[in-house]
């Protein structure tokens, strides 16, 4: 199961930032700033598993606590970069067909944004229980 987290991950994370470079490639506004930010960015998001895996595996309070904390604030920035992307998609394609409201882009960004989470501490607990 933690394998699927990865993958999960690993898909959300290359749509999202092929659809930012195809978007500022678009208006030619690529520079390195934009490419070292969106490293960045796939990096952070690429330590929400093995964070997960260090909370659920910590003895002490204090580091589930902190480990915690650093995936809620790593998930609110997959989030907002998510939900940032789908208005950017939606402005430069002129989506009326559609007609999505805010809504539907905060639920999507939701699941997309807590999907691997969810699915690397179902995995944990499943490896747990067989062991």
């Amino acid at each position: 199961m933690i394998k699927i987290a990865w993958i999960v991950q690993i898909i959300i994370t290359l749509s999202v930032d092929v659809s930012i470079v195809m978007h500022f490639k678009i208006f030619n506004v690529i520079s390195w700033l934009y490419a070292l930010i969106f490293v960045a960015w796939s990096a952070l998001t690429f330590c929400k598993i093995p964070l997960i895996i260090a909370a659920y595996n910590s003895q002490k309070i204090i580091w589930r606590i902190i480990f915690s904390v650093l995936i809620v604030v790593i998930i609110i920035s997959e989030f907002e970069t998510i939900l940032q992307t789908l208005e950017m998609n939606h402005q430069l394609l002129n989506l009326e067909i559609l007609n999505l409201e805010i809504w539907s882009y905060i639920i999507l960004s939701v699941i997309l944004s807590t999907a691997s989470p969810l699915i690397a501490v179902i995995g944990i607990r499943y490896l747990n229980k067989s062991k």
